[in-house]
């Protein structure tokens, strides 16, 4: 599955997945209209309101399994290698969550049938080295991160923290965090 999902209007409900012939699904967010196999007669209802991400710029995700619009078409949910890029920020992981109206995503792997815990989420952020977590929470209006579980390299060294916060001036906090020059 591949999406661009623009700053534009959207239309206020959830986007209509349609099947084609090979019975594979599909759905494509385009300029806030959505693309369906016949005439919608509903496009040209004057009762369906319009209203704004207030986004800066396009976001473009993708996900190997799946993706899910929730019923008012706020909420996109990534499943399975998920992938994100907005701005400089790329993100990776096995579900993700985007919350439109709230500007907020939500990262996190998943336990498979072994109870493994894979899929961390890997963060890059323009020209840092990548992270790797446990889970995040990201707002896209203030660039800031509440990162959890992170490990991260960083000038010959290794550094590893329970809870990890980066505010819009590009500074990290941690909370219980471990620096070592070999790899834990």
């Amino acid at each position: 599955f591949s999406f661009k999902l623009s700053a534009q209007p959207a239309l206020n409900r959830p986007p209509a997945n349609n099947t084609d012939t090979t019975g594979a699904r599909s759905a494509q967010i385009d300029s806030g209209r959505l693309d369906s196999l016949g005439t919608d007669s509903l496009r040209t209802d004057s009762t369906i309101k319009k209203s704004s991400t207030g986004l800066n710029s396009d976001i473009q995700y993708t996900a190997e399994d799946s993706i899910r619009f929730s019923i008012d078409g706020n909420t996109i949910y990534l499943f399975g290698k998920g992938r994100i890029a907005y701005e400089e920020m790329e993100l990776d992981a096995d579900y993700i969550s985007i919350d439109q109206k709230n500007k907020l995503l939500f990262a996190r792997g998943v336990n498979d049938k072994y109870n493994v815990y894979r899929g961390r989420p890997i963060f890059k952020q323009g020209s840092d080295s990548p992270v790797t977590a446990d889970s995040l929470f990201f707002n896209f209006e203030t660039k800031k991160a509440n990162v959890y579980g992170t490990a991260t390299s960083m000038d010959g060294g290794f550094i590893q923290g329970r809870k990890s916060k980066k505010n819009e001036y590009n500074e990290v906090s941690l909370l219980h965090g471990i620096y070592s020059t070999c790899n834990l």
